[in-house]
């Protein structure tokens, strides 16, 4: 079965409760997606354009997870009842503790190559468990009597929501860009320079701990790139460094939910950045709806005019 296929419900509410949740995931899909391509595309860029996106992402997962256990609540049991599903059920949600393991592994993260490779690994993993549910476990719901769909999936969307509006929690000390966890308790000053040497003179060894108070290795400093147009300043050239925008082709995404990841992924781009979407038609409808959910506050730069390719820089301003 695929999102594209019509599905047997038992009434018109169940059956458009089915297409919501399947439009929440790929937006959540797609905003997930970006932020893991926003930590590659700054691995090698300042401090603070590194830290923005990986606080970004800590508070998006954390409510992406509270948003599985709610599915988990609400969902599954309903999904339990049923035979047909019930050994997906149990299978589906054998994997809820590497999602768990993940986001612990994101938010403990002390050097960037870690943090990014636990974004990735969620990405693959959250993609897994929505296949389940939009695949076959929504369409069995939606054929059983006994369950109110649309309520369920009212939950579900309204979690989604708050998570997608939930604020990064702040930098402390403007952020040390090295993946470290950043928890509710201040960080204590630096002797010198900031964590990971961020500014002034380098800051001395640690003694123990790694940066940030976290333990064992000490974290990664911030890699300094070839030709830096980030971070503070830049290299004062005059261009302008697109090699950091992650791009989305949705040339391979099922027309149903083509612009639910897209308005996910462009949620990921932080202001003054932007990201790179490939099309296989100049998408103008597309581009009036992400005008509208930004508040018009996007700039569309053409790159590739057909025939056979759309390349399009989305700027958030």
């Amino acid at each position: 079965m695929t999102v594209d296929e019509v599905i047997m419900a038992t009434s018109a509410e169940d059956a458009q409760a089915v297409d919501d949740l399947r439009t929440t995931h790929a937006e959540v899909l797609g905003r997930l997606a970006g932020i893991a391509d926003g930590l590659v595309g700054r691995a090698g860029s300042g401090p603070e354009d590194f830290d923005s996106v990986y606080r970004n992402g800590a508070a998006f997962l954390r409510g992406v997870l509270r948003g599985l256990r709610l599915a988990e609540e609400r969902l599954y049991p309903a999904a339990r009842r049923t035979e047909r599903a019930r050994l997906l059920v149990e299978a589906t949600l054998a994997g809820t503790g590497l999602i768990e393991g993940r986001v612990i592994a994101y938010e403990q993260a002390t050097r960037r190559a870690d943090a990014i490779a636990a974004a990735a690994a969620l990405v693959e993993l959250v993609r897994a468990r929505f296949a389940a549910e939009d695949e076959y476990l929504l369409p069995v719901l939606a054929a059983d009597r006994e369950t109110d769909l649309h309520a369920i999936v009212e939950e579900l969307v309204s979690a989604a929501e708050a998570a997608a509006a939930a604020p990064a929690p702040a930098a402390q000390g403007g952020g040390c860009g090295c993946g470290c966890s950043h928890g509710d308790e201040p960080a204590e000053p630096e002797p010198s320079g900031g964590c990971c040497g961020g500014g002034g003179d380098p800051a001395p060894a640690e003694q123990s701990g790694g940066c940030c108070g976290g333990g064992g290795q000490a974290a990664e400093p911030a890699p300094a790139a070839a030709h830096d147009h980030g971070g503070g300043g830049g290299c004062g050239c005059g261009e302008t460094d697109h090699g950091a925008e992650p791009e989305l082709d949705v040339r391979e995404i099922p027309h149903a939910i083509r612009h639910a990841t897209v308005f996910g992924a462009f949620d990921s781009v932080a202001p003054g950045t932007a990201m790179i979407l490939i099309a296989h038609h100049d998408p103008i409808p597309l581009l009036g709806q992400l005008q509208q959910r930004s508040g018009g506050q996007m700039a569309v730069e053409y790159l590739i005019r057909g025939p056979e390719e759309w390349r399009l820089r989305l700027h958030r301003l």
